[in-house]
């Protein structure tokens, strides 16, 4: 009798000390949110990344369950389906996936594909000339300019300025996007007078 009493009172701590657990690490996570990302508090995009939260609706990764975890890994390099789905989601447009091109790479179920399509039919990615987007891919800082660049503006309005980026040639296809950024501040490049367009973009910087 004494070895049950004491297996139930066991049995009950553990319970409890797992309920608590469970209740604290719910309530630092939905404190986070309330304000940022756990992993952004202390991050150089903090403003940046709780502006993405709080007016494109940015949740951040989910578990197993589709729970938010709180976390941004604002480190961690974006892929450019996850770039282009917080494009659309910043853009307060409707979701339409209709376009007369079809990548092969774009299964009908996959969560990126209404996402991909729609920028296509806005006119924002075009996709490899072996007919693929590569959605998993991580997406470089020139691939991501343009896209973000052609988001927030015309096509016809993309001109002028010029690039004073030793790594970004007037003859490359991205100096046009570089130049047209730069001109209006919304690129400063890295301290040593660089682009470096071919750097992965971290989710920090696609905030930003």
């Amino acid at each position: 009798i004494l070895f049950n009493k004491i297996t139930s009172i066991t049995m009950q701590k553990t319970l409890f000390t797992s309920l608590f657990i469970a209740i604290f690490s719910f309530s630092t996570i939905a404190s986070a949110l309330s304000t940022g990302f756990v992993d952004t508090q202390n991050h150089w995009s903090k403003n940046y990344v709780n502006i993405l939260k709080d007016q494109c609706g940015i949740t951040g990764y989910l578990d197993k369950y589709g729970q938010a975890l709180g976390e941004f890994h604002p480190d961690s390099p974006i892929t450019r389906a996850e770039l282009v789905k917080i494009i659309f989601q910043c853009s307060k447009t409707d979701l339409f996936s209709s376009t007369s091109k079809t990548l092969k790479d774009l299964p009908a179920n996959a969560w990126f594909t209404p996402y991909v399509n729609w920028a296509i039919a806005k006119g924002l990615v075009e996709g490899y000339s072996d007919n693929t987007f590569r959605p998993n891919n991580y997406i470089n800082r020139a691939e991501a300019l343009k896209i973000i660049t052609l988001a927030k503006f015309p096509a016809n309005q993309i001109t002028g300025g010029t690039s004073k980026f030793a790594d970004v040639p007037n003859s490359a296809w991205f100096a046009k996007y570089v130049g047209f950024a730069l001109s209006h501040n919304y690129i400063s490049g890295y301290p040593d007078g660089s682009f470096r367009p071919a750097n992965q973009l971290t989710r920090a910087e696609a905030a930003k």
